[in-house]
């Protein structure tokens, strides 16, 4: 079952490879766009080819699976309108070239304000700047590793700027930053080796530079309108790679890209109490008792 789970998972991940700007990425591309198409051709009506066939790379907007949409287009009570609302009136909606129709039931897809991430909420940091005015007066949103903000420590976003996968689960992602935040953020501050963690500011900048330059020339960046391009013009939504290449990023924490304070110089110690001495019984009562003596002795000194 396990095996049956990572083929399906690479099978779907390897396809980020055709976002890409590289000769291979352009040349898997086309092969699908040309399948798309087929299939577009195959299951709507002719006379609505032009309008459902893209004029812009693959990718570029968000991919969608078919749920039996182009099929309904046959029917006899279904017509594709393709015009922009005027207004809605009590009976139905009037378009932008002033058609009339009139509608029982009328259902929106507003959309969502993905790219503001937290800032609907008023999240203040360590300067007493919220994180909606920190990214205004910077470029926009940003993150180490779609987690870590500095000037936000103790802080963790999940699903975060730049994390979004290609072509892949947007929960894996969240649950490699789960993971992620228990090592690097949650994991020693139990073990008081910090009591705060802050990521350094060079380092949240390094790593979105190498991103968005990644990013630059991949099907984000295409011949359409998309909300992955936020308005400060930068991508600050997609991950440039694999959603393996994201588990791989977050895999082992860098504690050179934290500032860390506080913290008990004993925090090794007491890690090894917790790891050995509570589960092995007698053995943990022998640490407990010889390390309290250690800590007798050095008070002893001390007076």
């Amino acid at each position: 079952m396990r095996l049956h789970r990572w083929n399906i998972f690479w099978s779907i991940d390897k396809q980020s490879y055709s976002y890409r700007g590289t000769d291979a990425g352009v040349k898997q591309r086309l092969k699908v766009e040309e399948e798309a198409r087929q299939y577009i051709y195959t299951k709507a009506p002719e006379k609505y080819h032009n309008l459902l066939v893209p004029d812009f790379e693959l990718g570029c907007k968000r991919k969608i699976a078919d749920p039996e949409y182009l099929d309904s287009l046959n029917r006899d009570n279904v017509e594709l309108i393709p015009e922009g609302l005027q207004r809605i009136t009590e009976d139905g909606i009037i378009s932008t070239s002033g058609r009339d129709d009139r509608f029982d039931i009328i259902v929106t897809a507003t959309g969502f304000k993905v790219s503001q991430f937290l800032t609907p909420m008023d999240v203040i940091g360590a300067n007493g700047s919220t994180l909606e005015q920190q990214w205004k007066e910077n470029r926009g949103a940003q993150a180490y590793l779609g987690t870590f903000v500095h000037n936000f420590p103790n802080m963790a976003i999940l699903f975060g700027p730049n994390t979004f996968p290609a072509n892949n689960s947007a929960l894996y992602a969240c649950e490699v930053q789960v993971d992620y935040t228990a090592r690097a953020l949650i994991k020693p501050l139990l073990r008081s080796r910090a009591e705060t963690i802050e990521v350094k500011e060079s380092v949240e900048n390094r790593t979105t530079n190498d991103i968005q330059l990644r990013l630059r020339n991949s099907v984000f960046s295409g011949r359409c309108t998309n909300w992955y391009i936020g308005e400060f013009g930068r991508n600050a939504a997609s991950w440039p790679g694999l959603a393996i290449e994201f588990w791989i990023a977050t895999l082992t924490p860098d504690r050179d890209a934290f500032i860390m304070k506080g913290g008990s110089k004993l925090w090794r110690l007491k890690s090894l109490w917790k790891t050995f001495g509570g589960s092995w019984g007698i053995l943990g009562m022998a640490w407990e008792i010889l390390f309290e003596d250690i800590i007798t002795d050095m008070c002893s000194l001390d007076s």
